[in-house]
């Protein structure tokens, strides 16, 4: 087995800039509803992470960002990173 102690101190980030641009803007014209629908997500939620900067996205969101990318041939990578 493997020991890192790096693995205990690994986050995930969400490139917010990036998923407004490419698929908040480009795809649902800044339609808080359709993407949100899109991505079976409250659209209360994801106004709020678009538009609150400082709100953070959990896993659950970052789970549903990286389906959508996955069924539309995104790169998911784009817009959900690794930090440490």
């Amino acid at each position: 087995m493997i020991e890192d102690e790096d693995i205990d101190h690994i986050f995930l980030g969400f490139n917010r800039r990036a998923f407004i641009q490419d698929i908040f803007e480009k795809e649902f014209n800044a339609n808080v509803r359709k993407c949100a629908m899109a991505m079976d997500m409250v659209p209360n939620y994801l106004r709020d992470l678009i538009y609150t900067p400082t709100r953070g996205a959990g896993n659950k969101t970052l789970s549903h960002i990286f389906r959508y990318c996955k069924k539309t041939g995104k790169n998911p990578e784009l817009y959900i990173f690794i930090k440490k």
